[in-house]
């Protein structure tokens, strides 16, 4: 199985929510943060629930994170909400290899805090049932 993260950064820039590595706009990343640019979209594994080899599922979760530019609350809550939109109840799907059967969210949108810089921080936790490539 493909990483999820790998999956949801990439139905994210189909959907044109952000562009992977941008440097300018918003930039979608996986895993880490980068250290200057403030309007980004993150992308973290979660865990998720244990995977089933007898139906040849798995039950991958994923955290997307949007920090905005400083004092921009109105602006990161409209991105994580562009980002729920693209991902909820995406209909089953070929992607990068294996099938995707479903995206639901878990809970609703969660403002986290501004950070030292003033940015703010929203996260959307997904919950995913994919079919990995034999």
């Amino acid at each position: 199985m493909t990483d999820p993260a790998e999956g949801i950064k990439d139905l994210l820039e189909d959907a044109t929510v952000g562009t992977f590595g941008a440097t300018t706009g918003w930039g979608i990343y996986i895993g880490n943060f980068p250290l200057t640019m403030d309007q980004v979209i993150l992308v973290n594994v979660t865990g998720g629930q244990s995977p089933s080899p007898k139906w040849s599922l798995n039950y991958p979760s994923v955290q997307v994170i949007v920090r905005g530019k400083a004092r921009d609350y109105t602006g990161a809550r409209t991105k994580i909400q562009a980002a729920v939109d693209a991902l909820l109840g995406l209909p089953s799907q070929d992607l990068n290899g294996d099938r995707w059967v479903s995206v639901t969210q878990i809970g609703d949108i969660n403002f986290l805090s501004y950070d030292s810089n003033e940015r703010p921080l929203f996260s959307a936790n997904f919950a995913l049932i994919i079919e990995p490539v034999a």
